[in-house]
């Protein structure tokens, strides 16, 4: 918990110095814990009389909505995207100041989604009305969706899972994502063993399900890691030293 208030008061202090609002969280890998990441955050941010918005747009593989415990027919995206509802009904208030928006379905055409003009205008009214919308999104590393989405985000927050991954893949998934222009404010390196709660400029932090611990949300450590984990260490292990 001490960890993501660190975190929480990092992240406040760049995006105040580039009058930031919308904070995009990404990786290079899914699995590497970038919900649990953006969840925390979002509910910090908030616990600190903050207005904050948790937008997933995640739209091939939506979680955020688990994350929360929020039932499929409060993820209301989908609706608002096809003209059903408004933008101020698929709003879903998780607990003043701390609010929802997302979809509980796969988006068949998520890159239509994302390049239109009806998500690019809401995000836009949002930010008027909020102190901060995080968003998660997908992986950097895998599909190009991160990159559309930085049109509407200010600055990212780059989430690393110790041992997941090889080195170089992480870092071809930083260029990838800088080449969009916004700035990466910070990175977060996540399940990390041998930090405790250390947290020193952005980066390594020992982190352990913050949101389950506060409200009982269901999202920790366990969800990550099985499918990826023991072949990716043992490479990164294997090349930790080139």
């Amino acid at each position: 918990m001490e960890s993501v208030r660190s975190l929480t008061i990092q992240v406040e202090r760049r995006m105040a110095e580039d009058q930031m609002k919308v904070l995009m969280v990404t990786s290079t890998h899914y699995e590497e814990g970038k919900t649990v990441t953006a969840v925390n955050l979002a509910i910090s941010l908030a616990e600190k009389g903050n207005k904050v918005l948790l937008l997933d747009l995640n739209l091939r593989n939506p979680s955020v909505y688990q994350a929360l415990s929020i039932q499929k027919n409060c993820a209301k995206l989908s609706d608002f995207l096809t003209g059903t509802i408004s933008l101020d009904e698929a709003v879903y208030k998780l607990n003043d100041p701390l609010f929802y928006l997302g979809t509980a379905i796969e988006i068949k055409d998520p890159v239509e989604v994302l390049t239109s003009m009806q998500l690019k205008d809401a995000i836009c009214k949002l930010s008027e009305s909020m102190d901060y919308i995080i968003v998660d999104t997908p992986s950097c590393g895998e599909v190009s969706d991160a990159g559309t989405i930085t049109d509407y985000c200010d600055g990212i927050l780059y989430v690393v899972k110790q041992d997941f991954i090889d080195q170089k893949a992480i870092e071809t998934g930083i260029q990838k994502i800088s080449r969009y222009g916004k700035r990466i404010i910070g990175g977060v390196l996540n399940n990390a063993s041998g930090y405790g709660s250390s947290y020193s400029y952005g980066y390594g932090y020992g982190y352990g399900g913050y949101a389950k611990k506060r409200y009982g949300y269901k999202y920790g450590y366990g969800r990550y890691g099985s499918k990826y984990g023991s072949n990716s260490s043992k490479k990164y292990r294997e090349n930790k030293n080139s």
